[in-house]
């Protein structure tokens, strides 16, 4: 049934999302994004800072951050480019800090999606510890971790060995 509260909340949403919308559209003429050459358009992908899409989500975090999931992994399976992976794991984090796949996604993915690095290293690893501090109880975070040390970390980085091994032994 349709009453007068009904039709005035469906048009304050409808107002929010028009709002929303414009403002989206202003931005994004302001900074005057253009994708990569080697890339269409219906490949690329532009996130807000995470700040903002917990705004948007209008309270709707969890399906926000499921949406943004299956995006990114078609996107770094597309491109696989670790910042990307980056930038996808800090929206999704945000939103739903309980999302535990992400964790672990985002750890692979920076760590395998270009050359294995001092900081790809580093980056999976934080990943890793943000994981491990949001579920203590399970061993995967801190076992990839020492795995990360002392199988990954490249030789010519500035940690010696015997740093890197007493660093995996802690976890």
């Amino acid at each position: 049934m349709n009453t007068p509260k009904r039709q005035h909340t469906a048009l304050i949403l409808l107002t929010i999302a028009l709002i929303a919308f414009i403002c989206a559209h202003i931005c994004g003429q302001q900074t005057q994004i253009e994708p990569p050459k080697n890339m269409g358009a219906d490949e690329y992908s532009i996130l807000p800072n995470p700040n903002a899409l917990i705004w948007m989500s209008m309270g709707q975090r969890e399906f926000l951050a499921d949406m943004i999931w299956v995006r990114a992994l078609q996107y770094n399976n597309l491109k696989n480019e670790a910042h990307i992976a980056e930038n996808f794991a800090d929206a999704m984090l945000a939103l739903d800090p309980d999302f535990k796949a992400v964790y672990q996604w985002a750890a692979v993915a920076s760590l395998f999606s270009e050359n294995i690095s001092v900081r790809s290293v580093e980056t999976s690893n934080h990943y890793l510890r943000l994981g491990s501090k949001r579920f203590p109880l399970d061993p995967y975070y801190d076992y990839t971790i020492a795995i990360n040390n002392i199988s990954y970390y490249p030789e010519d980085g500035p940690r010696s060995e015997d740093e890197r091994r007493s660093e995996a032994i802690t976890y």
